[in-house]
């Protein structure tokens, strides 16, 4: 059984996942919408990354999830919400318009480059089960 610090860690991990999923794919941003039509999800996605970013940068215990390189590539995707930021200003347009704009395509693509490089929370739990074995 996963300890505190390991549930933690795993809901941590599947809910930074699941906000790169929806920033990642139109489909599921359009079901967002959907789901919760007065939610500028655009505004909403960003904000989620706002807390998976500030996680990254202030517990030790999250940035552990990850190897060097993916924390580099983390890094690198916030600079890009963080440009993406600037560039929208206080108000970003809603899905669907949004899906329009290069510079939110771009996050969506860099998103789901990031993605394909996180760990999945099971392979979290199996890497510390082989840690602790030996």
């Amino acid at each position: 059984m996963a300890d505190a610090r390991t549930q933690l860690q795993n809901n941590s991990l599947s809910k930074l996942q699941r906000t790169l999923l929806d920033l990642a794919e139109a489909d599921r941003q359009r079901a967002y919408k959907a789901a919760v039509p007065f939610v500028n999800v655009p505004t909403e996605l960003l904000e989620q990354w706002s807390g998976h970013s500030r996680l990254l940068r202030e517990q030790s215990w999250f940035r552990a999830l990850f190897a060097p390189h993916q924390q580099d590539a983390l890094a690198k995707f916030d600079a890009e919400v963080t440009s993406l930021r600037a560039t929208l200003g206080e108000s970003a347009p809603d899905v669907p318009e949004i899906l329009a704009l290069p510079s939110w395509r771009e996050v969506m693509s860099a998103a789901s480059r990031v993605l394909s490089l996180i760990p999945f929370p099971t392979d979290v739990e199996q890497a510390r089960k082989l840690e602790s074995a030996h």
